[in-house]
Protein backbone atom coordinates (compact mmCIF):
# COMPACT_ATOMS: atom_id res chain seq x y z
CA UNK A 1 0.00 0.00 0.00
CA UNK A 2 1.10 3.56 -0.74
CA UNK A 3 -0.44 6.91 0.24
CA UNK A 4 0.35 9.92 -1.93
CA UNK A 5 0.98 13.18 -0.06
CA UNK A 6 -0.32 16.31 -1.77
CA UNK A 7 2.42 18.92 -2.23
CA UNK A 8 0.28 21.71 -0.77
CA UNK A 9 -0.30 19.74 2.42
CA UNK A 10 3.41 18.95 2.73
CA UNK A 11 4.32 22.61 2.16
CA UNK A 12 1.90 23.60 4.94
CA UNK A 13 3.97 21.52 7.36
CA UNK A 14 2.24 18.14 7.57
CA UNK A 15 4.37 14.96 7.61
CA UNK A 16 1.88 12.10 8.05
CA UNK A 17 2.81 8.48 8.57
CA UNK A 18 0.63 5.38 8.43
CA UNK A 19 0.32 1.69 9.30
CA UNK A 20 -1.77 -1.30 8.34
CA UNK A 21 -2.60 -4.19 10.65
CA UNK A 22 -5.26 -6.79 11.25
CA UNK A 23 -6.82 -8.03 14.45
CA UNK A 24 -9.84 -9.22 16.38
CA UNK A 25 -11.82 -6.16 17.36
CA UNK A 26 -14.48 -6.19 20.05
CA UNK A 27 -16.53 -3.79 22.14
CA UNK A 28 -14.53 -4.08 25.37
CA UNK A 29 -10.94 -2.97 25.94
CA UNK A 30 -10.68 -3.38 29.71
CA UNK A 31 -6.93 -4.07 29.86
CA UNK A 32 -6.10 -1.09 27.68
CA UNK A 33 -8.20 1.16 29.88
CA UNK A 34 -6.83 -0.18 33.15
CA UNK A 35 -3.15 -0.05 32.21
CA UNK A 36 -3.00 2.89 29.79
CA UNK A 37 -6.03 5.09 29.20
CA UNK A 38 -7.27 5.58 32.75
CA UNK A 39 -3.84 6.60 34.13
CA UNK A 40 -3.22 8.91 31.17
CA UNK A 41 -6.55 10.65 31.65
CA UNK A 42 -6.01 10.94 35.42
CA UNK A 43 -2.68 12.69 34.80
CA UNK A 44 -4.11 15.26 32.36
CA UNK A 45 -1.41 17.94 32.09
CA UNK A 46 -3.78 20.77 31.13
CA UNK A 47 -5.39 22.87 33.83
CA UNK A 48 -7.97 24.39 31.49
CA UNK A 49 -9.34 23.55 28.03
CA UNK A 50 -7.71 26.70 26.65
CA UNK A 51 -4.29 25.44 27.75
CA UNK A 52 -4.53 22.46 25.37
CA UNK A 53 -3.95 24.66 22.32
CA UNK A 54 -0.64 25.86 23.81
CA UNK A 55 0.90 22.38 23.71
CA UNK A 56 3.70 22.57 21.08
CA UNK A 57 2.52 19.59 19.03
CA UNK A 58 -1.09 20.75 19.07
CA UNK A 59 -0.11 24.35 18.32
CA UNK A 60 1.90 23.08 15.35
CA UNK A 61 -1.17 21.27 13.98
CA UNK A 62 -3.30 24.37 14.44
CA UNK A 63 -0.71 26.29 12.43
CA UNK A 64 -0.97 23.77 9.57
CA UNK A 65 -4.75 24.27 9.53
CA UNK A 66 -4.35 28.04 9.35
CA UNK A 67 -1.84 27.81 6.48
CA UNK A 68 -4.38 25.79 4.52
CA UNK A 69 -7.17 28.26 5.27
CA UNK A 70 -9.13 26.26 7.88
CA UNK A 71 -9.98 27.75 11.28
CA UNK A 72 -8.77 25.27 13.94
CA UNK A 73 -11.03 26.66 16.66
CA UNK A 74 -14.09 25.76 14.57
CA UNK A 75 -12.72 22.51 13.14
CA UNK A 76 -10.51 21.27 15.94
CA UNK A 77 -7.87 18.60 15.28
CA UNK A 78 -9.01 15.44 17.04
CA UNK A 79 -6.20 15.26 19.60
CA UNK A 80 -7.04 18.79 20.73
CA UNK A 81 -10.74 17.95 20.95
CA UNK A 82 -10.01 14.82 23.01
CA UNK A 83 -7.71 16.60 25.47
CA UNK A 84 -10.16 19.52 25.79
CA UNK A 85 -12.90 17.05 26.70
CA UNK A 86 -10.68 15.53 29.37
CA UNK A 87 -9.62 18.95 30.70
CA UNK A 88 -13.31 19.82 31.02
CA UNK A 89 -13.78 16.79 33.29
CA UNK A 90 -15.94 14.89 30.80
CA UNK A 91 -13.64 11.88 30.58
CA UNK A 92 -13.36 9.81 27.42
CA UNK A 93 -16.02 7.66 25.76
CA UNK A 94 -15.48 3.94 25.14
CA UNK A 95 -16.09 2.68 21.61
CA UNK A 96 -14.35 -0.62 20.79
CA UNK A 97 -10.85 -2.02 21.21
CA UNK A 98 -9.37 -0.62 18.01
CA UNK A 99 -10.91 2.84 18.33
CA UNK A 100 -9.95 3.06 22.01
CA UNK A 101 -6.37 2.15 21.05
CA UNK A 102 -6.42 4.80 18.34
CA UNK A 103 -7.63 7.40 20.86
CA UNK A 104 -4.90 6.41 23.31
CA UNK A 105 -2.22 6.92 20.66
CA UNK A 106 -3.72 10.28 19.72
CA UNK A 107 -3.71 11.42 23.35
CA UNK A 108 -0.28 10.10 24.26
CA UNK A 109 1.53 11.42 21.19
CA UNK A 110 -0.58 14.60 20.78
CA UNK A 111 -1.34 13.72 17.14
CA UNK A 112 -4.57 13.37 15.19
CA UNK A 113 -5.00 9.69 14.31
CA UNK A 114 -7.52 8.38 11.83
CA UNK A 115 -8.43 4.69 11.98
CA UNK A 116 -10.19 3.19 8.97
CA UNK A 117 -11.69 -0.08 7.78
CA UNK A 118 -9.37 -1.10 4.93
CA UNK A 119 -12.08 -3.25 3.37
CA UNK A 120 -14.09 -0.08 2.70
CA UNK A 121 -11.27 1.64 0.79
CA UNK A 122 -10.18 1.46 -2.85
CA UNK A 123 -6.75 2.54 -4.11
CA UNK A 124 -5.27 4.97 -4.91
CA UNK A 125 -5.07 6.69 -1.51
CA UNK A 126 -3.97 10.27 -0.91
CA UNK A 127 -3.68 12.86 1.85
CA UNK A 128 -4.77 16.09 0.24
CA UNK A 129 -6.85 19.25 0.73
CA UNK A 130 -10.63 19.26 0.58
CA UNK A 131 -12.21 21.25 -2.21
CA UNK A 132 -14.98 23.83 -2.01
CA UNK A 133 -18.36 22.10 -1.87
CA UNK A 134 -16.99 18.77 -0.62
CA UNK A 135 -18.49 17.25 2.53
CA UNK A 136 -19.31 13.94 4.14
CA UNK A 137 -21.36 12.71 7.11
CA UNK A 138 -19.04 12.65 10.13
CA UNK A 139 -19.06 9.90 12.74
CA UNK A 140 -21.52 10.99 15.40
CA UNK A 141 -21.85 14.37 13.71
CA UNK A 142 -23.66 16.06 10.87
CA UNK A 143 -22.14 17.05 7.56
CA UNK A 144 -18.45 18.03 7.74
CA UNK A 145 -17.37 20.89 5.45
CA UNK A 146 -14.15 19.64 3.86
CA UNK A 147 -13.13 22.83 2.06
CA UNK A 148 -9.51 23.71 2.97
CA UNK A 149 -9.41 20.79 5.43
CA UNK A 150 -6.75 18.07 5.34
CA UNK A 151 -8.48 14.95 4.03
CA UNK A 152 -7.63 11.34 3.32
CA UNK A 153 -9.22 10.19 0.07
CA UNK A 154 -9.49 7.03 -2.00
CA UNK A 155 -10.88 6.33 -5.47
CA UNK A 156 -14.41 7.13 -4.21
CA UNK A 157 -13.45 10.46 -2.62
CA UNK A 158 -12.66 11.76 0.89
CA UNK A 159 -13.13 9.32 3.77
CA UNK A 160 -11.22 10.90 6.68
CA UNK A 161 -9.68 14.00 8.17
CA UNK A 162 -7.81 15.02 11.34
CA UNK A 163 -11.01 16.70 12.56
CA UNK A 164 -13.69 14.06 11.96
CA UNK A 165 -13.75 10.85 9.92
CA UNK A 166 -16.54 9.69 7.64
CA UNK A 167 -19.04 6.95 8.31
CA UNK A 168 -18.04 5.23 5.06
CA UNK A 169 -14.77 3.82 6.42
CA UNK A 170 -15.83 3.70 10.08
CA UNK A 171 -14.31 0.97 12.25
CA UNK A 172 -16.87 -1.28 13.95
CA UNK A 173 -16.48 -4.37 16.19
CA UNK A 174 -16.72 -6.45 12.99
CA UNK A 175 -13.71 -4.74 11.37
CA UNK A 176 -10.62 -6.95 11.06
CA UNK A 177 -8.41 -5.00 8.62
CA UNK A 178 -7.21 -1.55 9.69
CA UNK A 179 -5.45 1.49 8.27
CA UNK A 180 -4.14 4.05 10.75
CA UNK A 181 -3.03 7.47 9.51
CA UNK A 182 -1.20 9.77 11.95
CA UNK A 183 -1.63 13.33 10.67
CA UNK A 184 1.59 14.59 12.22
CA UNK A 185 3.05 18.09 11.87
CA UNK A 186 6.69 18.10 10.81
CA UNK A 187 9.20 17.39 13.62
CA UNK A 188 6.53 17.11 16.33
CA UNK A 189 5.92 13.35 16.70
CA UNK A 190 8.46 10.57 17.31
CA UNK A 191 7.34 8.17 14.56
CA UNK A 192 9.61 5.37 15.80
CA UNK A 193 8.21 5.56 19.34
CA UNK A 194 4.69 5.71 17.92
CA UNK A 195 5.32 2.58 15.82
CA UNK A 196 6.79 0.71 18.77
CA UNK A 197 3.84 1.59 21.01
CA UNK A 198 1.30 0.70 18.32
CA UNK A 199 2.97 -2.65 17.66
CA UNK A 200 3.02 -3.60 21.35
CA UNK A 201 -0.53 -2.51 22.10
CA UNK A 202 -2.05 -3.90 18.90
CA UNK A 203 -0.69 -7.26 19.98
CA UNK A 204 -2.13 -7.15 23.50
CA UNK A 205 -5.38 -5.40 22.55
CA UNK A 206 -6.25 -6.94 19.16
CA UNK A 207 -3.97 -9.98 18.97
CA UNK A 208 -2.38 -8.31 15.95
CA UNK A 209 0.94 -9.70 14.70
CA UNK A 210 1.27 -7.81 11.41
CA UNK A 211 1.68 -4.07 12.05
CA UNK A 212 3.40 -2.70 8.93
CA UNK A 213 4.45 0.83 7.98
CA UNK A 214 2.87 2.36 4.88
CA UNK A 215 4.87 4.64 2.61
CA UNK A 216 3.49 8.18 2.52
CA UNK A 217 4.90 10.65 0.05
Amino acid sequence: MHIELNATVAAAGLAPFAFTFSGANAEAADQLWTTHLTPLIADCPYQTPAAVAQDPAIAAMRAVYKRLGKEPSRYRPSQEALWRRIAQGKGLYRVNRAVDLNNYLSLRFRVSCGLYDRAALTAPLTVTVGEAGQSYPGIGKGSIDLAHLIVAADAAGPFGSPTSDSRRAMVTPATTEFLLIAYAPQAQVDAAAFASTLTALALTTLDSHDVAAVTVG
